[in-house]
């Protein structure tokens, strides 16, 4: 149990490192994915004269649900995101080639979970290309 702890704990400190200190002319960007997003309808703010208070109709049906991609650099605050209907190597590769066309560098060092698709053989083939 302590030596996890203390793997997860050179980990962190890793990581906070190369957001504090980045290696030379390398780029720092977390990635990350939500979901799944239901789309679903909100009541807006609505005033009424007189006694009535406002009312809305409950909506129940389902619109479909997408799943947000998300790399985000700490360092300038810049953001870039895919939506996808799956969470999958797919939507990671669109994610990665998007980093590489809006964070233009000489490097990149990509942060992220270890979720099956960020590593899985297609996103590999991907990056070898």
């Amino acid at each position: 149990m302590r030596r996890n702890k203390t793997r997860s704990s050179s980990k962190k400190g890793a990581i906070i490192a190369a957001y504090s200190s980045p290696p030379p002319r390398t780029r720092v960007i977390c990635i990350d994915e939500m979901g799944p997003v239901s789309a679903k309808t909100y009541p807006g703010a609505v005033w009424q004269q007189g006694s009535h208070r406002a009312t809305f109709e409950l909506d129940y049906g389902r619109r479909g649900k997408v799943w947000v991609h998300g790399a985000f650099e700490p360092a300038t605050g810049q953001a870039e995101i895919v939506i996808s209907e799956r969470r999958d190597s797919v939507s990671h590769i669109a994610l990665i080639e998007q980093v590489i066309e809006k964070f233009p560098s000489d490097r990149w060092l990509l942060i992220e979970d270890n979720l099956s698709t960020h590593h899985s053989r297609d996103v590999k083939m991907a990056l070898l290309a």
